[in-house]
């Protein structure tokens, strides 16, 4: 073993740790103070963040899908919100064109939104590209709140997705006349665009009409003569029809059959649903 030796002091007290810097020294300097005066940048009320715009889509959050207990936002049903002046526009989907609430929705929607003080007017706009889809894919444009771990719970994404099919099936004989038709333009035409508008003794009419450019929203149905737009907003009543070309001696033009008419008039121009 090693020897070892100890000595004691004996003092009247501990000397003091000093726990602040000398008086006379210099203080180094506090690179935060700037930060923290910095006064935070004013955000516009009609841009996302903003006072308007956070009780707009307050106002959203207000509207329930009425199959799933979600909001329209959450659910990622509002593809976008633009505020100019005091002018709201607001794009918006549904789950599938056969939602039983696609005729009240939009109408709901722009009541309550042109309700939020602070908004003049309320424009809401039905559209149905992109599909809606419940996978946990929201790179599109669609509302992020707790849609990950909504999607989770109610629809997980299936492995193989298929091709959507075409919401109108064109005969042959509409194909042949379609080509006639968008060879006979006044002008270079993009193809032809079906509508549904209000008109005639039942309500909707079937409506055709050259386009250079489709619509936002439009759904395109190749036909080996050209291009078929059939409008978004008429999605809902034409899903399933069939669009068919015949003449005869007496008359010639388009015929329609659709599973979604309960009823048409007598002369046949216009149908209800």
């Amino acid at each position: 073993m090693n020897d070892r030796s100890f000595s004691v002091e004996e003092v009247d007290e501990a000397p003091v740790v000093p726990k602040a810097p000398p008086v006379g020294s210099t203080r180094a300097p506090d690179y935060l103070e700037g930060f923290l005066n910095e006064k935070p940048a004013t955000v516009a009320a009609d841009a996302p963040g903003g006072e308007l715009y956070e009780r707009v889509i307050a106002a959203l959050r207000d509207i329930f899908d009425p199959e799933i207990p979600v909001n329209i936002y959450d659910l990622g049903l509002i593809y976008g919100v633009d505020i100019e002046d005091d002018h709201v526009t607001v794009a918006l989907t549904l789950t599938t064109p056969h939602c039983p609430v696609a005729e009240s929705m939009p109408g709901e929607v722009e009541l309550r939104v042109g309700a939020v003080p602070g908004v003049g007017s309320a424009e809401v706009n039905l559209v149905w590209d992109p599909p809606w889809d419940p996978g946990p894919d929201v790179g599109r444009g669609q509302a992020r709140t707790g849609y990950a771990v909504m999607a989770t719970i109610i629809a997980p994404p299936s492995p193989v997705r298929r091709p959507r099919p075409a919401p109108i099936t064109v005969t042959p004989n509409a194909a042949a006349r379609i080509a006639d038709l968008i060879a006979k333009a006044p002008e270079p035409a993009a193809g032809v665009r079906l509508t549904t508008p209000k008109r005639g003794c039942s309500g909707l009419a079937y409506s055709l009409s050259y386009v250079t450019a489709p619509a936002p929203g439009d759904e395109a149905v190749p036909t080996p003569g050209g291009t078929l737009f059939v409008d978004g907003g008429s999605l809902m009543y034409l899903i399933g029809s069939e669009m068919d070309w015949q003449e005869d001696d007496f008359a010639a033009g388009f015929v329609f059959t659709n599973p979604n008419s309960k009823g048409s008039c007598g002369c046949g121009e216009s149908f209800t649903v």
